[in-house]
């Protein structure tokens, strides 16, 4: 299904596990996002936190073989990305626990980094599904209300 204005929209695609497939899913995910109505700030929002849920798919998916699953909707709840991955999966209690990784950490800014720029972030099934959320800013929802 893939209408847009106050209808329900949606897609799901399942992409190889490789680095450009990351790219081609974020553009997808920033395309689909802008013809729901998100814009400027909450549309870069989107490209980042989405970049960065893709990458930690396949990052640490530890798996060469397969692929990851995309699925976006659009709704009264807003943008609902989820990202799963074929990988075994992480503690995710434990991965997002803290409120962000220490100064001297290499690593590990990418839950962090995605729960800043989103309204919601949760993981299930043992880490190998994120789903991610964002609302659209209510100056944009009543625009598009007034165009309906």
């Amino acid at each position: 299904m893939t209408t847009f204005g106050h209808v329900n929209a949606s897609y799901h695609r399942t992409y190889p596990q490789s680095s450009q497939a990351v790219g081609r899913a974020r553009r997808e995910v920033v395309d689909f996002a802008e013809h729901c109505g998100f814009r400027g700030q909450a549309l870069a929002d989107i490209e980042v936190a989405v970049g960065e849920g893709l990458a930690n798919a396949v990052e640490h998916s530890q798996r060469t073989d397969g692929g990851f699953e995309v699925s976006v909707s659009y709704g009264t709840a807003g943008l609902i990305v989820e990202i799963k991955d074929s990988g075994r999966g992480f503690d995710s209690e434990k991965m997002c626990a803290r409120a962000r990784p220490p100064v001297e950490a290499l690593r590990g800014f990418g839950s962090f980094i995605m729960r800043e720029l989103m309204d919601e972030v949760a993981y299930s099934e043992s880490g190998t599904r994120l789903k991610l959320i964002k609302r659209l800013p209510r100056a944009a929802r009543e625009r598009s209300s007034l165009q309906a």
